[in-house]
């Protein structure tokens, strides 16, 4: 039995690397996930953020997957070991899921950011699974340059064990994206939506306003232009009929 409780969540594991389904399994207590700084909100070029994915579960969860956006422009990653000896851009060592079993912990280029992807699990054939309030994981970042960027939680999922299979357990998303404030001049940056964020947004950084046209300007001087335009039509063909009058004189 043991053995194929092994079998089951390693072949689960699979399906933490799928973007999460619409429809979630049933569960029977709120499962709630967001995002949040360990201190403080505002940064300077050269300081530390630290962002905590953080979890409140009422149901056993064997595993999690979950994605953080930023623009590398703004914020690099600092990658740092965990209790497995490897590093990486998460640190899920003393959290809920310390002790669990490293499926993916990696950072790499999505379209104009970059992409944290974690996810992890437990596969002991006798692991109730964690319950409670806590931090999943940390990510710690650097902040590069002065300038306001934002980071943002993508696809959080916990994962339970449900009739010998892995059920994604419903997920209540909170405070899913942060905003680094590095100048307080600069505008804020605006997110965009993009494809399967579920009311997510995407880091963007700040842009100028677009300079609005002045009708009140351009109008009057397109009318201008045109009644020259019609004038100069009308002179040059009186001056050729002229000409042509005095010739025949």
């Amino acid at each position: 039995m043991h053995t194929l409780k092994q079998f089951l969540m390693a072949l689960a594991l699979a399906t933490l690397l799928l973007p999460a389904p619409p429809a979630l399994a049933q569960g029977e207590g709120e499962n709630t996930v967001w995002i949040e700084f360990e201190a403080g909100s505002s940064f300077a070029p050269g300081e530390l953020v630290v962002v905590l994915v953080a979890a409140d579960t009422s149901d056993p969860a064997l595993g999690f997957g979950f994605q953080l956006r930023y623009d590398p422009r703004y914020l690099e990653i600092i990658e740092r070991p965990d209790s497995d000896g490897e590093s990486g851009p998460g640190l899920v060592q003393g959290g809920l899921f310390s002790g669990s079993q490293r499926v993916m912990n990696r950072v790499g280029p999505d379209g104009d950011g970059q992409l944290v992807d974690l996810v992890y699990t437990y596969l002991g054939a006798d692991n109730p699974g964690t319950q409670g309030r806590g931090t999943i994981a940390s990510v710690a970042f650097r902040v590069v340059q002065a300038g306001n960027t934002a980071i943002a939680l993508e696809n959080p999922r916990l994962i339970g064990w449900e009739n010998n299979a892995a059920v994604d357990l419903p997920l209540t998303m909170t405070n899913v994206v942060l905003n680094v404030i590095g100048d307080a001049s600069a505008p804020v940056a605006t997110p965009l939506s993009a494809p399967g964020m579920q009311q997510l947004t995407e880091v963007v950084a700040p842009s100028q306003p677009e300079e609005p046209i002045r009708w009140g300007i351009v109008i009057p001087i397109l009318i201008v232009a045109v009644v020259c335009g019609v004038l100069a039509v009308v002179l040059l063909s009186r001056y050729r009929k002229d000409s042509r009058q005095r010739s025949l004189d």
